[in-house]
């Protein structure tokens, strides 16, 4: 078959190397691999997602059954937020640990795709021995924010528990409370972004490079200081659009997440200088667009025939 006529390259028909710095080509980039196998990653997503779920309310379950089964004294309500607070405790691990899973799939079958064009559903479950150690890289984040979260709760608890434990609360100590919270969301919220745009090459650290959780972390410091301000506005583009997803009833997060995952990715190879095609020299890339051929597998670039050798000469007799 020959190739169609004026043959418009996409990104991976011939390598592109890495800038050194942050691009916004790369959403375009990750767009184009989840186009190229839309329905892995969606399915892939998909049964990460029901594991997630899943996992997430059997954590739920004992403290559940404590509930229905009227064990809880109204005069002793202690026990009862200690164990709401173990059931989200151990509820949280456990997304962490379905989140490892899933960001680290998707990453590992983008790599996959930049590097050999083929991808199938096992690329994404082949990461599962390395579950528990993104896990540690996922959970670093929560880590760095745990000092916010007992500022939070060294200014706002006391109000509140004067507040209901008073007869007949003001409306004074009301306003305060709500002013306080407020307040202290508003600055938790903007240390955090700040955190989490500096750890958001952890998980494609730990793919592409095998890191540990603490050098992945200090990979991500050091690609995205130079790079904070697009990468801050990358994360909050995308953070917007999976909020956006999941009040669509989740579906659409079947695609926006692989899209997320697969950018993060690419741009930490971006901005680290590291190629994820170099296994493949030029003359190994097909000229068929993708449009051509949606298998993955694309066909060799036609060669030039060799010319016959020149006939021999005649021999006299």
């Amino acid at each position: 078959m020959q190739p169609p006529p004026n043959v418009q390259y996409n990104p991976f028909n011939q390598p592109k190397p890495p800038t050194g710095k942050f691009s916004w080509d790369v959403m375009g980039d990750s767009l184009e691999i989840i186009k190229a196998y839309p329905w892995l990653f969606v399915a892939f997503t998909f049964i990460c997602g029901i594991g997630i779920t899943a996992i997430s309310q059997i954590a739920n379950i004992p403290f559940q059954m404590v509930i229905m089964g009227g064990g809880v004294d109204p005069n002793n309500l202690a026990p009862l937020f200690i164990g709401f607070g173990l059931a989200m405790l151990l509820s949280m691990l456990l997304q962490i640990v379905g989140m490892a899973l899933l960001f680290g799939g998707l990453m590992n079958m983008g790599a996959r795709f930049m590097q050999t064009r083929v991808v199938e559903l096992t690329d994404g479950f082949s990461v599962i021995n390395k579950v528990i150690k993104i896990s540690g890289g996922i959970l670093l984040p929560y880590l760095f924010n745990l000092p916010i979260g007992i500022l939070y709760l060294a200014i706002i608890g006391p109000q509140f528990l004067s507040i209901i434990s008073s007869p007949e609360p003001s409306s004074e100590r009301l306003f305060g409370l709500i002013f306080s919270t407020m307040g202290v969301a508003i600055f938790s919220s903007v240390v955090s972004l700040i955190i989490y745009t500096l750890m958001s090459f952890i998980v494609p650290a730990m793919v592409i490079e095998n890191a540990s959780p603490i050098e992945a972390a200090k990979k991500s410091f050091n690609a995205v200081k130079a790079n904070f301000g697009p990468m801050l506005l990358m994360n909050i583009a995308f953070w917007v659009m999976l909020t956006i997803s999941a009040f669509c009833c989740y579906i659409p997060l079947l695609f926006t997440v692989p899209w997320y995952a697969n950018a993060l990715l690419i741009q930490y190879a971006n901005i680290s200088r590291i190629d994820l095609t170099g296994k493949f020299k030029p003359e190994d890339y097909s000229p068929y667009p993708r449009e051509v051929f949606r298998e993955g597998e694309m066909p060799p670039p036609p060669t030039t025939p060799e010319p016959e050798p020149p006939a021999p000469p005649p021999t006299s007799q």
